[in-house]
């Protein structure tokens, strides 16, 4: 599946954070936005898992695959304290993770990778 992200523009009057970088998937679902990153100085890093995006209120993602997405993503660290309530909110937001956390666990972005490629395939909605 081709993937894209949007470009980094830094913001006016904020040297040291840059706009959010998000991907772009072309799915069988249609195009979703995943995740986004959002660079700050010293420590203030956040990664973001786009439930709104990928959801879109039943348009996108079906419910299965949020459950399923929500549910591989939880044991990471700092995770899942965010997405808890995700469902009760209608997939209506995007929890942000500190980056530092998250990805000091080594296994963090494989496990990231493996749970969007199963939702964001036919697998996901099985």
């Amino acid at each position: 599946m081709p993937a894209t992200t949007h470009s980094c523009v830094r913001w006016a009057g904020e040297p040291e954070r840059t706009r959010p970088v998000t991907a772009n998937f072309d799915t069988p679902y249609g195009d979703v936005q995943p995740w986004s990153i959002d660079t700050a100085p010293e420590g203030g890093t956040v990664w973001a898992i786009n439930f709104d995006w990928l959801h879109k209120h039943g348009k996108r993602l079906p419910e299965a695959a949020m459950l399923r997405l929500r549910d591989r993503l939880a044991p990471l660290p700092g995770v899942a304290s965010r997405v808890a309530d995700a469902h009760d909110n209608e997939w209506g937001h995007r929890p942000s993770i500190p980056a530092d956390a998250l990805f000091a666990d080594p296994t963090a972005a494989e496990a990231i990778i493996q749970a969007l490629d199963e939702a964001i395939t036919d697998e996901g909605g099985a």
